[in-house]
């Protein structure tokens, strides 16, 4: 399975981006994907969800560094752009 990140990203190196709690409120949010009867498709949409909020960070942070005005938007646009796929995953599933 391709990934779109160059290597795996333990939660330490997360916790340091996001801070702690919302790292917490995202792990009690995909604990919902471990109550699925499909493990499976839990784990590609678990790793869906992760991705959306990494990639929502990691633009709002480069949003900062290169002042632009409306970094929470860019956040927003990253994080919408990969939730779309987890719905889709979900009910598309094969």
């Amino acid at each position: 399975m391709a990934t779109s990140f160059p290597r795996k990203i333990d939660r330490f190196e997360v916790q340091q981006v996001l801070g702690i709690n919302p790292v917490r409120s995202i792990a009690t949010g995909l604990i919902l994907f471990k109550h699925m009867q499909n493990k499976l498709q839990a784990s590609q949409l678990e790793e869906n969800a992760v991705k959306a909020l990494f990639s929502g960070s990691l633009t709002n942070s480069l949003a900062r560094t290169l002042n632009v005005p409306n970094h929470e938007e860019a956040f927003l646009c990253a994080l919408l752009r990969q939730l779309g796929k987890v719905p889709l995953r979900f009910y598309l599933y094969e």
